[in-house]
């Protein structure tokens, strides 16, 4: 039975570029080939989806008229009388301490430069180790 639901757009000579271009950045690491496809996958999946994430947050603000820190303000006070502290303790705390620091429960900067940084802090240690066993 063929699978119905996610598809894949098609692949053309664009695509075809972009990959060449995506596979540049990490030509030369000593990576094989799975490895090097692999690594590419990672950090576009990471932009991808830190992207769509964002655009989520910015169709909500248009959606409805008001930004994440004037929704916050608004239901914030509703949210934190439904949610217990005592059964969600870190969940309250990191989510209060996040949102005093960012202004916003998500801030798709900062996970887009922390997550790449870890991502390719990641990539890092495994040429390094490649290297270091040749």
């Amino acid at each position: 039975m063929p699978h119905v639901g996610i598809t894949r757009p098609p692949l053309g000579p664009n695509a075809i570029a972009k990959y060449e271009r995506e596979l540049r950045a990490v030509a030369g690491t000593g990576l094989p080939p799975i490895e090097m496809d692999t690594v590419v996958n990672l950090v576009v999946g990471h932009a991808e989806n830190t992207a769509r994430r964002a655009d989520e947050a910015g169709q909500a603000e248009r959606d409805s008229g008001m930004t994440d820190e004037e929704r916050w303000r608004e239901y914030g006070p509703l949210l934190g009388s439904l949610v217990d502290p005592s059964v969600f303790p870190l969940a309250t705390a990191v989510g209060e301490e996040v949102g005093a620091a960012q202004g916003q429960a998500y801030n798709a900067d900062h996970n887009f430069e922390f997550g790449l940084r870890r991502i390719l802090d990641g990539i890092a240690v495994m040429v390094d180790a490649r290297v270091d066993a040749d």
